[in-house]
């Protein structure tokens, strides 16, 4: 996993309980799966404040795991100097070193390669391979040449040369910072095949010759635009004289998703009747960005419609945004002769029509919005 950006913040929009509580899900399905061993690829906390006052629940929460949990440091983890390796972190092993080790797992030697935010990736020291052992990497930043189209947050750094790790003859590397899920498969010959968000990949007889990078993307939806689920990556591998690895996007019920609500507004600031079966649909641990639009009578009919969405959303989402930038208000625009008849035939035609609401209150806000420039002096 990678990018769980854990905070402390606490109170109204503060995300501590939050956080935890996919994390707690993250170990529950990792301990179901009987896994191995963990990799977090970084920006397990938000900043380095918060890496230090969560440090007691981290040791408490990682004390009873059955498998060891590698960790390096991302970005938001050292937001500022810091010194967490001076802190015990229970069942989390902090790697701050840039380089190569051994791990025994199973009674198998695995090769992990660790680069953490901010090393220099060519100061890399050769590795000796040993045929048939798994080597993995767990990197911080953005890999060269890999799609990517998400907010400026996730930018800035050097990109991560994918020959280094094809080079070094690394089979899988775990990586974090682009917050979008994604999986590439590249060769030494550059050659590619790509699968872009949730789902499962299988890549098979690397022999040394092909990385498979795999971003899992952000743990939690930590801010707006993170759509899509919030995803860990289950890794198997068959350990033979060609090693063949399976990977595995899992979805995290506890953390919800990003949604994002187009909502038009009658004359009256009522809302859509088909709002509150959309609510229904939504999951309690859902962050939702509410966009407002339309044309209204008065400010305090808009201020009724922001409270009555409120309650509509009360205990069916975590969170609730409104924007009300798109909303424009023109007193007693109702009695104007021009609008009554476009409202008139507004309703004689939808009522006629199996076209869907949401087009049609479109339709009538746009005919608003043209009649309002007309009336203050416009052209239609």
């Amino acid at each position: 996993m990678a990018d769980l950006h854990l905070t402390a913040r606490s109170g109204p929009n503060g995300e501590q309980d939050y956080s935890l509580a996919v994390l707690a899900e993250i170990f529950q399905r990792a301990a179901e799966r009987q896994i191995d061993f963990m990799l977090i690829a970084g920006d397990l906390f938000d900043t380095t404040e918060d890496a230090i006052a969560l440090n007691p629940e981290i040791r408490k929460m990682s004390a009873e795991l059955m498998f060891p949990v590698y960790w390096i440091p991302g970005n938001h983890d050292y937001s500022r100097p810091g010194k967490l390796h001076s802190y015990d972190w229970g069942g989390l092993t902090l790697i701050e070193q840039q380089g190569w080790r051994s791990l025994e797992i199973r009674d198998h030697n695995i090769d992990l390669l660790s680069l953490p935010d901010g090393c220099n990736p060519s100061e890399t020291p050769a590795h000796a391979v040993t045929p048939g052992q798994l080597r993995l990497a767990m990197a911080h930043g953005i890999v060269a040449g890999m799609a990517y189209n998400g907010p400026s947050e996730e930018e800035g750094g050097a990109p991560l040369d994918p020959q280094l790790f094809i080079k070094q003859q690394v089979h899988y590397a775990a990586l974090g910072h682009i917050h979008g899920g994604r999986m590439e498969w590249r060769k030494a010959s550059d050659s590619r095949g790509m699968q872009v968000g949730g789902g499962s990949y299988q890549a098979a007889g690397f022999n040394g010759n092909g990385t498979l990078f795999v971003y899992p993307g952000s743990g939690r939806v930590w801010r707006k635009g993170e759509s899509g689920p919030r995803c860990i990556v289950h890794v198997s591998a068959k350990l033979k004289s060609d090693i063949q690895l399976r990977a595995e996007m899992i979805p995290l019920d506890s953390a919800g998703q990003f949604r994002r609500l187009s909502i038009p507004l009658d004359l009256q600031g009522g809302l859509p009747d088909s709002l509150p079966a959309t609510f229904e649909n939504f999951q309690y641990s859902d962050r939702v960005d509410a966009h407002l639009s339309g044309l209204v009578e008065d400010q305090k009919q808009l201020q009724d419609t922001v409270r009555a969405l409120r309650e509509q959303a009360n205990g069916k989402v975590r969170r609730l945004e409104i924007n009300t930038d798109e909303v424009l208000v023109l007193d007693g625009v109702s009695q104007e002769p021009m609008v009554k008849r476009f409202l008139n035939l507004w309703e004689q035609k939808k009522a006629q029509s199996s076209v869907n609401e949401v087009e049609w209150l479109r339709a009538r806000e746009l005919g608003l919005l043209a009649l309002k420039k007309h009336l203050e002096g416009g052209a239609l």
